[in-house]
């Protein structure tokens, strides 16, 4: 499992539309358009396979690192459409 990955090699990419609506700095619209919580502190834990499929554990486990890590908010991928 990836979790707490820092190197953004994603292949099914919602994250970046994501991290980019919470945190955005509004880079390419000198300020204008930025996200809700821009300077907020990003954390990725990747729990499904690269198809986006995986086993519920894995996303139990996923959920027990962000408690474990105290992460403040969770956003979850909704279309999870082959949990083993």
């Amino acid at each position: 499992m990836a979790y707490g990955t820092r190197n953004g090699d994603r292949r099914q990419g919602q994250g970046a539309c994501v991290a980019s609506t919470v945190g955005g700095f509004g880079a390419a619209s000198d300020g204008k358009n930025k996200g809700v919580a821009p300077g907020a502190d990003l954390m990725v834990a990747e729990v499904l396979h690269d198809s986006g499929s995986g086993a519920a554990s894995r996303i139990i486990a996923g959920m027990q690192w962000a408690v474990d890590n105290k992460v403040d908010a969770v956003q979850t991928v909704d279309d999870v459409y082959a949990v083993r």
